[in-house]
């Protein structure tokens, strides 16, 4: 596994620290935020402490109470008062893990810090982790899910897969529609290539079962005490309309400098549709880029891409998921509940950076790597170095020059 170097690393937990410091002081001035979600974990929290066991309804699934329990238990404090403080170490573990994981599949180091920055500083993701709500556990095991099943793929061994197996299930256990890290993820198992079908089919059998046995033994509990696996749906509330106005509102939300309230503007609407846009090209790029990947069976810098299409495949899987379970499941994705789309916005995020990284390498390959190093913002990242081993100065410079990119990338005999 490659270096990420002492400079990077002091910086990603200065930012880890940063995330968790705003997520504390938002608890500080305003208090944690209770809400309708919020009181049951609380209340089932307390049922554990007090040795009931879940007197819990199979609306919500088991693990975040459970960590309130613990933290509750070994802190001696109430799981209300824990909730913010546990809140804000899961959001600085989230940073720090996600900023070693872009550290590891890009070449600009700057880049990567400008993309730790982008998740430390993110108003909508400190705002929800100032609550007690599930999310922050939930973005923590999607993010290391992620990161292991792309060292996987990388050619790591069967190690990788237990472990994004583990967070899977653990996703699971926090939010049901952590099953979209299920669905996502087991289509590059099965395709991957490099390995003969039956053992694709060994590997992808072996995640699936991992991932789902808690949440079976959590359903069929559900089962025998409510009669209902997962609890009974909602009647339905939202028009398709209203479910895309919400996302597309939030999707604006996350470039805007300032929030657009709970109604939101016209202009936030046509951003959005955009941004819709954008998202349908960027799905049609992810699976161009599966394409690639599945036509080169040695090992060549498209392999790189894998960190590219395991972002945007699972922001696709989890924000068609999400809609179709505010549209049949009654989920309530009101102007209060815009956190359900919180977990996309890192692998999104990562996905673009990912682009850029890409784009920076070939402007630095390119005729106009002269004129481009003379703009101010471009300039800046074309010069940096990569660090931790890899420079742009000294990757274009040398005469195996594939074999650089191909390191840059991820290459499976350089993990």
């Amino acid at each position: 596994m490659m270096s990420i170097g002492r400079g990077y690393a002091l910086g990603l937990a200065a930012f880890a620290a940063l995330g968790a410091g705003l997520v504390l002081l938002r608890g500080a001035t305003y208090g944690v935020g209770i809400h309708f979600d919020s009181i049951h974990y609380i209340d089932a929290a307390r049922d554990l402490l007090a040795g009931e066991g879940f007197n819990y309804g199979a609306r919500w699934p088991p693990l975040y109470p459970t960590l309130l329990a613990v933290a509750g238990f070994f802190s001696g404090l109430d799981p209300h008062a824990v909730a913010g403080l546990l809140n804000a170490l899961l959001f600085g573990l989230t940073i720090f893990a996600a900023g070693y994981w872009l550290r590891q599949r890009i070449a600009s180091r700057l880049l990567a810090l400008w993309g730790c920055l982008a998740v430390a500083s993110a108003l909508h993701l400190t705002t929800v982790a100032s609550w007690a709500f599930s999310e922050p556990a939930f973005i923590l095991f999607v993010t290391l899910a992620l990161f292991a099943i792309d060292r996987h793929l990388r050619g790591d061994r069967r190690g990788s897969l237990i472990w994004a197996a583990l967070f899977t299930a653990l996703a699971c256990l926090t939010r049901y529609i952590g099953f979209a890290l299920l669905i996502a993820l087991l289509p590059f198992l099965l395709l991957w290539p490099g390995a003969l079908l039956l053992e694709r089919v060994k590997r992808s059998a072996i995640f699936a079962l991992i991932s789902v046995i808690p949440l079976g033994l959590w359903a069929l509990r559900n089962l025998l005490h409510t009669g209902f696996p997962f609890g009974s749906a909602l009647s339905p509330r939202n028009t398709l309309h209203r479910i895309l106005n919400v996302m597309l509102i939030e999707l604006a939300e996350w470039v805007l400098p300032h929030p657009l309230g709970d109604e939101g503007q016209w202009y936030a609407v046509a951003l959005g549709v955009t941004a819709l846009g954008a998202a349908a090209a960027f799905a049609l790029a992810a699976a161009i880029g599966f394409a690639l990947i599945r036509a080169y069976r040695k090992p060549t810098a498209h392999r790189g891409w894998i960190f590219f299409c395991l972002n945007g495949g699972f922001v696709l899987v989890y924000f068609i998921l999400m809609v179709i379970a505010a549209k049949l499941q009654g989920v309530d994705i009101g102007w209060n509940n815009r956190r359900y789309w919180a977990p996309g916005y890192i692998p999104l995020l990562f996905a673009l950076v990912f682009l850029l990284d890409r784009f920076l390498i070939w402007l630095r390959q390119s005729p106009w790597a002269g004129s481009a190093a003379r703009l101010p913002m471009i300039g800046t990242f074309v010069r940096a170095g990569g660090g931790g081993g890899c420079s742009w100065h000294s990757a274009f410079r040398l005469a195996g020059q594939q074999r650089q990119i191909e390191w840059a990338g991820g290459h499976p005999s350089q993990q």
